[in-house]
């Protein structure tokens, strides 16, 4: 059995296929997932500034207009740590776990 992936605007969508006995492929499942809600507004005046410990803080301002920001994720390429927030303002990045500031 293996899957196929596909994704396509704001679609992500799945097929399962499976081997028969006599050595052809059939599709045994399929479904999507559709996202639906409202894509928010840039955030305003976002700026990364370094702590005198050495950790790097990321702070934004909400959008003035449209949907609220519900959540944000941070990455960094080097230690590929992340640090994940619901209704966030900021955001700090460490070396350890990443703590999120309300």
């Amino acid at each position: 059995m293996f899957t196929g992936v596909t994704v396509r605007d704001d679609t992500l969508s799945f097929r399962a296929y499976t081997t028969t006995k006599g050595g052809s492929t059939e599709l045994y499942d399929a479904y999507s997932i559709k996202k639906t809600a409202v894509k928010p507004n840039k955030v305003e005046n976002a700026k990364a500034t370094l702590t005198a410990d050495g950790q790097v803080k990321l702070t934004w301002n909400a959008p003035g207009t449209g949907s609220a920001v519900e959540g944000a994720t941070a990455f960094t390429s080097r230690t590929m740590q992340w640090a994940r927030t619901g209704r966030p303002q900021s955001v700090i990045l460490t070396e350890r776990p990443p703590t999120a500031i309300p």
